[in-house]
């Protein structure tokens, strides 16, 4: 393994110190000219007592990918922070409706809770009180 072509390591100071674009720049300048970038696998991946393990990726980007993958980071970020910033029930229900897209869910259910998710931001923006009544 050529270390020209990996992109950091996850127990050296300076990683922390990087930011997320940082982290796509360096990725993208460790890309060798064969196309192949290793990264070390991710956190939660590691297994510290065997040692450094390095997903090996054969890329096809240019500059002009890692300007819009950039926006894309930075468009989906911000979008995140909106979410979170929301009341309780609005991040679960789209953490519920990530899920069911990832699992290729049938399309009835996303769109239940997909109603339930717009429902939820309708109450979280705009409602100044809730009470639970029973039957009406």
């Amino acid at each position: 393994m050529n270390d020209f072509n990996i992109a950091f390591n996850v127990y050296d100071d300076a990683y922390y110190a990087l930011t997320p674009v940082d982290c796509i720049k360096t990725m993208f300048r460790h890309t060798g000219v064969d196309g192949m970038l290793f990264i070390p696998t991710w956190p939660n991946d590691l297994i510290r007592e065997e040692g450094e393990k390095y997903y090996a990726l054969k890329m096809d980007w240019n500059e002009d990918d890692l300007n819009k993958i950039i926006a894309e980071y930075d468009f989906l970020f911000v979008t995140l922070e909106k979410i979170a910033s929301m009341h309780e029930d609005v991040f679960i229900r789209v953490m519920r409706i990530c899920k069911l897209l990832s699992m290729k869910a049938p399309a009835v259910l996303i769109n239940n809770d997909a109603k339930l998710l717009a429902q939820a931001m309708v109450v979280d923006r705009f409602a100044l009180s809730c009470n639970i009544l029973g039957c009406i």
